[in-house]
This record gives structure tokens, sequence and C-alpha cells, in this order.
């Protein structure tokens, strides 16, 4: 079965106050997807993104969007489970949507001279 590398965008302030989470919500998120799906990697931690409100008139609007970036490697078969956590994540976080990226293939490989 094949193993699919999934990305996902966390916002590290609120939607609504856009203040700081508390320090541990970030943390306690990422344990319980490890723990849920095996194991969670940062790609990119602290870095700030842009989105535009759509409400906001032509050429105003731009909102700094402080994220983390993550990628969570699931059997094919899980894509679906992780695809409903990440919706349920959205409430979590106080967001109308987030960022899911379904990618490629990737492979977990052995070592060849076994356990360290």
């Amino acid at each position: 079965m094949a193993t699919i590398a999934c990305e996902v965008v966390i916002p590290t302030v609120s939607g609504r106050t856009r203040l700081p989470w508390t320090p541990n919500k970030i943390p306690d998120w990422e344990t319980a997807t490890a723990y849920l799906f095996g194991g969670i990697s940062p790609i990119a931690l602290g870095v700030v993104g842009k989105w535009r409100n759509p409400a906001s008139p032509p050429g105003k609007g731009i909102v700094p969007d402080p994220q983390n970036r993550y990628e969570v490697a699931v059997a094919d078969d899980r894509v679906g489970e992780l695809r409903e956590f990440m919706r349920f994540t959205c409430a979590h976080f106080e967001q109308e949507s987030l960022y899911f990226k379904v990618g490629s293939t990737v492979e977990f490989l052995d070592n060849p001279l076994g356990w360290p």
C-alpha cells in the first residue's frame, strides 16, 4: 500500500482575535496528530504567509498569516481520515478553512545494517 505525504498549514494566531495561541495549543495538536497518524514533521515554523480578504475593496485587505507548515505521511487508505481530522482542526484553530495538500507518494527506507 502506498504512503502519501500530506501538507497542512496551521495558524500560529487566533483567526478571530489575531493574538498568539497559548503556549501548549500547537504542541498539543502536534502530539495528537503524531499519536493518531504515526508521525508529523515540521516543514517550516514561524513563517508568515498572506491572504486577501475577499470582502475588502480592490487593492486592500491583505492579511498577514503567521503559520507553521507540517507534513504528515499516511497510508493511502487513511488520507480520508486525516482529511476529516483536519476539518475538525479548523474549528480548534478558529479558522474558516485550512490549507491541506495531498501530495506525492513517499517511501520509508530501512537501514540495511539494522537498527543502530
